[in-house]
């Protein structure tokens, strides 16, 4: 899978869970370029730098040769292993998230849903906005992955918080994404990044 996600899919073999090497890419310079690491404090331009390589990951234009990257070396040991961690603690919520796909039998639903009044869900909130059936599944698997998990406080808390920062940068790239590629597609099959946040 080239496109930086993560899926959960059926087969013949049975359900599958997979992630693209690029999402942790992405996930490894937006970090760079949003957070302070043991105080360790980048210069704007690196700070822009490793934004802008996070976003031309997930938009599929950054070629992905960064271990032949020069720009790797000049980062403190300390730092990258840090970042890692976080990153790894990022993606254990993706696998939750699409663990959780599997677990509450989404995949068992036809990916043709028929739409009625039914299917809509409204979330109490300032908005108070309308959902879709997907979009539902999609809060229901954020919701199960941290629900379920047998993860002590501090540890369950770390994932969380790693949460947080995927769904803050999925609402960035998802702005520049709009500037640069407006969409006019009406059936959204994710709710926007922020509003998974709060929920």
């Amino acid at each position: 899978m080239i496109e930086p996600n993560g899926v959960c899919e059926k087969t013949k073999f049975g359900n599958i869970i997979y992630l693209s090497e690029s999402l942790s890419y992405f996930l490894f310079y937006m970090n760079l370029s949003f957070l302070e690491f043991h105080n360790f404090s980048m210069e704007i331009e690196q700070n822009l730098e490793s934004l802008l390589i996070g976003l031309r990951v997930m938009l599929g234009v950054e070629s992905l040769d960064f271990d032949l990257d020069p720009r790797h070396d000049i980062l403190p040991k300390h730092i990258i292993e840090n970042n890692n961690f976080l990153v790894n603690q990022q993606l254990m919520f993706i696998i939750g998230h699409e663990y959780a796909h599997h677990s509450l039998g989404h995949l068992n639903n036809s990916k043709f849903h028929k739409m009625n009044s039914n299917d809509l869900f409204k979330v109490q909130g300032e908005n108070n906005k309308i959902y879709n059936y997907s979009q539902k599944q999609e809060f229901e698997a954020d919701w199960y992955a941290f629900k379920n998990t047998k993860l002590k406080k501090e540890k369950k808390a770390s994932i969380l918080n790693g949460a947080f920062l995927f769904f803050i940068y999925l609402d960035v790239y998802d702005s520049v994404k709009q500037y640069l590629h407006p969409s006019v597609k009406a059936y959204k099959t994710h709710p926007e990044p922020i509003d998974r946040l709060w929920n």
